[in-house]
């Protein structure tokens, strides 16, 4: 905390109201430890990256999967048979 308080870069540093909320300031050290504007703004790019890799992953499942199921549909919508009838020879 006292880094924070003390750091040259105000991105880095503490204002007056987020040390007042510190755990070790409010002695609830149940709470988690507040973040400086900087660490708030990278969590919130982070989770945005997470959240376009994960529609992105989601989108290309759906396709492949959308793809893997029209080639298995007629022209009516009914399922095409994957495994050829095989006719049996009867003696």
């Amino acid at each position: 905390m006292f880094l924070r308080l003390c750091s040259v870069n105000a991105q880095l540093r503490y204002s007056a109201s987020i040390a007042l909320t510190h755990p070790w300031i409010t002695r609830k050290f149940e709470t988690p430890i507040p973040l400086t504007i900087y660490e708030r703004n990278l969590q919130n790019q982070l989770r945005h990256e997470v959240n376009d890799v994960l529609r992105t992953v989601f989108f290309v499942g759906h396709s492949v999967e959308r793809v893997l199921y029209s080639k298995n549909v007629d022209e009516k919508g009914k399922r095409k048979e994957t495994v050829p009838k095989r006719e049996f020879i009867r003696d």
